[in-house]
């Protein structure tokens, strides 16, 4: 069976997670609308500035490559000003501690005949745990390079609608997919 990882690597996760007891500033990103939909979005803190995008990368499945989108996240914050100017930033939930970071992560099999064939495992989702809400970003697909920020109160279940759509069924192939939420925290405890 062939198994794909398409997730946080280990420096990015400890990035996540070093924004944990910071206060939230803003969100911004270069033509990011007030639907928070963009190529990449900036996550503003009192501890500094977190970028995250998509980029795309092939992966193989049953013998032919396909694009995905992967996710990219370091502290750069050169698009900070711009958007800033272009009044693409936005001050939601400003001044609540981060709590916490949690990722979702998806998995994908494909079962052939009754036997799994391939498993491809992504992160589809972070989310930041505020004092008062949540921030949820997320990819809003597995192969278009586009995220999606929202803020939810506390008690909001988070909502990722279903990938399962983009993998087609057929007499004999379906698909069963899983999520979970898991923490940064306990991920980073994990040996490497």
């Amino acid at each position: 069976m062939n198994r794909t990882t398409n997730t946080f690597t280990r420096p990015e996760l400890r990035l996540l997670q070093d924004q944990v007891g910071s206060k939230l500033d803003s969100i911004a990103g270069k033509g990011l609308p007030d639907y928070l939909t963009s190529t990449e979005i900036l996550i503003v803190t009192t501890l500094g500035v977190l970028h995250l995008w998509c980029d795309s990368v092939a992966y193989e499945f049953q013998s032919f490559s396909e694009d995905f989108s992967t996710w990219m996240l370091d502290k750069e914050s050169d698009g900070l000003e711009d958007a800033t100017k272009q009044g693409d930033r936005y001050f939601f939930h400003k001044g609540e501690e981060l709590l916490s970071a949690e990722l979702v992560r998806e998995t994908t099999r494909e079962v052939k005949f009754g036997e799994t064939s391939w498993e491809y495992t992504t992160d589809i989702a972070v989310i930041f745990n505020l004092s008062g809400g949540k921030l949820v970003i997320q990819r809003t697909d597995l192969n278009i390079e586009l995220l999606t920020a929202s803020f939810l109160d506390k008690s909001d279940e988070v909502e990722i609608p279903p990938s399962d759509a983009y993998w087609e069924a057929t007499v004999d192939t379906h698909y069963e997919v899983e999520r979970e939420t898991l923490s940064v925290q306990s991920l980073l405890r994990e040996p490497s």
